[in-house]
């Protein structure tokens, strides 16, 4: 059976410590070796097939200076967008981006973690893949290196950074109302794991005590867990069809989503926004170049990724006053176009 030649096995033949291979071989500088020693070491090496692992040996190099940014893989424009945001913010630091999906960093009874938390300086979570649910296993991993969530999460161990939601909300359905809609439909998640979405849902019922909505007019779209932008859209426009009587407006909490429905109901022969008012979330490119322009709640990703980075590099630099985690809100901009206009009575 074919067995790896390890560090150890070439220190035991070369007769020296573990650490004396290493430097050698990697021509490490500051240390002092004979040039027998040296032979001796790399005879030993190329007699016994050990090949460095140069990967892994250039991680242990910049440890200091590598930043994980946790990310599951994604067409998400919105990720995107924050990722690209986030490298910049980084590298501007004078430090080192390094791109994993949140799962590598957790071990597991068949995988080891990597990068392993000895090789970052700290870690940002850019999804909502860490924490969300107070995962104990990313809890402890915030307990061995600085870790940062660029959004809402439960748990009181992880610092996080992110944009008001429930503000967001508010301000969408102060928008509406003054246009003159009072029949307005929030497509959102109830029974959501995601702490985002409850924050939502409390701006939303918030802004429907204020302006004194009728709770059987001003109504919450049920989504629930959909595999895809698909499904989730079919849901959200059957339910639409269904209402008695008909909302005038809908909002969205994604770009995505809102323009998708927007172009069904457009199929349908609505007009937007004479017909009905929707109003997105996130602020994505795509959104100014449908028609109409859709109107969203703009997250500000170059202002979240110089918080967020700034608050990890405080921890890993130890530039903090105490090392509670801590909230910090970033207010979001609420970008009106051509998808909201006053109300009417729909005729169709």
């Amino acid at each position: 059976m074919h067995t790896t030649t390890t560090i150890k096995d070439v220190a035991a033949a070369a007769g020296v410590a573990e650490s004396s291979v290493s430097r050698i071989l990697s021509s490490a500088h500051g240390y002092s070796y004979s040039d027998e020693t040296r032979v001796r070491v790399r005879e030993a090496a190329l007699r016994l097939g050990y090949r460095a692992n140069a990967a892994a040996r250039l991680l242990k190099q910049q440890k200091k200076n590598l930043i994980g940014v946790a990310v599951q893989l994604t067409v998400h424009p919105y990720l995107n967008q924050l990722v690209i945001a986030v490298r910049d913010e980084v590298l501007k630091r004078g430090y080192e981006p390094i791109l994993v999906e949140p799962t590598q960093l957790l071990s597991s009874a068949t995988r080891t973690p990597f990068p392993s938390p000895e090789m970052l300086a700290g870690v940002l979570s850019l999804d909502l893949s860490i924490g969300q649910t107070g995962s104990e296993q990313f809890q402890g991993l915030r307990r061995e290196l600085p870790l940062v969530a660029l959004y809402p999460v439960d748990s009181d161990e992880i610092d996080w950074v992110y944009t008001d939601g429930a503000l967001a909300i508010e301000m969408v359905v102060n928008h509406l109302v003054e246009l003159g809609h009072r029949h307005i439909a929030f497509a959102e998640a109830p029974e959501s794991s995601y702490h985002s979405d409850h924050l939502k849902i409390e701006g939303w019922h918030k802004a429907i005590r204020k302006h004194d909505l009728n709770p059987k007019l001003a109504r919450l779209i049920e989504v629930g867990f959909a595999r895809s932008i698909e499904e989730r859209v079919g849901r959200i426009e059957m339910q639409l069809l269904s209402m008695q009587p008909r909302p005038t407006a809908l909002i969205c909490t994604g770009d995505e989503s809102a323009l998708c429905v927007m172009g069904r109901l457009q199929a349908r022969g609505w007009n937007i926004p004479r017909d009905f008012s929707i109003v997105g979330y996130d602020g994505i490119a795509f959104g100014g170049y449908s028609y109409p322009a859709l109107t969203t709640v703009v997250q500000p990703f170059g202002k979240i990724a110089q918080v967020g980075v700034q608050r990890l590099l405080d921890l890993v630099e130890q530039r903090h006053e105490e090392a509670v985690p801590r909230r910090q809100r970033i207010e979001p901009e609420l970008l009106v176009r051509g998808s909201t206009g006053k109300m009417r009575i729909f005729d169709g």
